[in-house]
């Protein structure tokens, strides 16, 4: 019974701990909802502030927008317009300056191809004696090859000829090399 007591003594005591600290939670987390509701408070006031501000300068940045796109819309059109006389006024330059130049072009063309047509006589020429050159040279190279060649198959001729000597000669060894094996051992034997 004395054990049932301490037990039950035990298990008092331990609820008591566990309200206590229960309780302690409770209270920080009260502690902790006041303070954010204070924080919350100072940034709801902030954020107003901001707001505020906010939307006046939005007010009058859009004053300023509708103005800026006024003159960009009127300095646009007098860029196109301006643009428009540029081109026009470049157009007929261009054809002034291009009637000057063609009766130049035509005259100074003529002078080139004159020029061309004599540089080109003047190269076909100069190609047909290199031509006649280089074909000369080219009959003396093979002439030279053909000489060569002749040259070659005597020396290929004269390798298998002496190759097939070396075939014997070396058969031959081979065959005396082995009779004197046979004859030593003939005469330990």
């Amino acid at each position: 019974m004395i054990e049932e007591v301490r037990q039950g003594l035990r298990t008092w005591r331990g609820g008591q701990r566990e309200r206590r600290r229960a309780e302690q939670i409770r209270l920080e987390l009260k502690e902790q909802r006041l303070e954010n509701e204070e924080i919350m408070k100072e940034w709801e006031v902030l954020f107003n502030e901001f707001r505020g501000t906010y939307q006046e300068v939005s007010e009058q940045l859009e004053a300023e927008k509708s103005k800026l796109i006024d003159t960009l819309t009127q300095l646009t059109s007098l860029k196109n317009r301006q643009s428009h006389l540029e081109e026009r006024k470049e157009d007929l330059q261009k054809r002034i300056r291009s009637h000057g130049k063609e009766s130049e072009e035509v005259r100074s063309g003529m002078a080139q191809l004159k020029e061309s047509l004599s540089r080109i006589e003047k190269e076909k020429e100069l190609a047909q004696a290199l031509q006649s050159t280089l074909q000369a040279e080219k009959e003396r190279w093979e002439g030279e090859i053909d000489q060569l060649r002749e040259v070659l198959r005597a020396k290929q001729t004269e390798r298998a000829a002496l190759e097939e000597i070396l075939r014997q000669d070396r058969s031959r060894f081979l065959s005396l090399k082995e009779l004197q094996e046979n004859y030593e051992g003939f005469e330990k034997g």
